[in-house]
């Protein structure tokens, strides 16, 4: 595990450089899979969580500093990156919930998250703007 660790993300965390990765990353590391076919361009492969799974199909698990369990995604990234900006989520650049791994994250306000997913009030809202527009006028 170790090597795979060392090979993918280095030994030491990218957003706090010099601080080893805590035993909680390792932890998480455990319970994923390196997908082969979910990739993205210069970000590598999705870690998909293997684990529970919340409602909504994020991965979820104990995290000692919030005595609760979290979406996965939340532990990795304030473990490797630090603290999410206030008024920020995290979007899942790669669009798959179970995915854990930082590269496929990025904090956004929740409004620009909601556009950007697959919101269905959002989208039945677009939809329902967009026919309003392609309707014929009335003759």
């Amino acid at each position: 595990m170790a090597d795979l660790l060392d090979k993918l993300i280095g030994d030491e965390s990218p957003g706090r450089p010099g601080l080893p990765f805590t035993s909680v990353v390792e932890r998480i590391l455990q319970k994923v899979i390196f997908s082969e076919e979910i990739i993205l361009p210069g970000r590598g492969p999705c870690w998909l969580w293997q684990g529970r799974l919340n409602k909504n199909g994020y991965g979820r698990s104990y995290y000692v500093p919030e005595k609760k369990e979290v979406v996965c995604h939340r532990i990795m990234w304030c473990e490797m990156i630090g603290a999410i900006p206030p008024g920020k989520i995290l979007d899942h650049l790669c669009k798959v919930r179970r995915c854990c791994s930082t590269w496929h994250m990025e904090p956004v306000t929740h409004r620009e998250n909601t556009l950007r997913g697959d919101a269905i009030l959002y989208k039945k809202r677009e939809d329902y703007q967009l026919s309003l527009l392609l309707q014929e006028p009335d003759k």
